[in-house]
């Protein structure tokens, strides 16, 4: 996507996305409550780190140009 759509906007969209996610997680943490097992959190969690993912691929198309 990096290549397709340019680096810096693809690493935008995934640095903004992680943002918002970060935002999220106390509430997500509050959803599980104190006694069920937080599936809300772990949920945002994945999420976050598949938007984190693309940074590897955004940082060398950036460096090859």
């Amino acid at each position: 996507m990096a290549e397709l759509y340019g680096g810096k906007r693809v690493l935008a969209a995934a640095m903004g996305a992680v943002s918002v996610l970060t935002l999220l997680i106390p509430e997500a943490a509050k959803l599980g409550g104190e006694t069920g097992y937080p599936y809300v959190l772990v949920i945002v969690r994945v999420l976050m780190g598949l938007c984190e993912a693309a940074t590897f691929p955004c940082i060398t198309s950036m460096l090859a140009r």
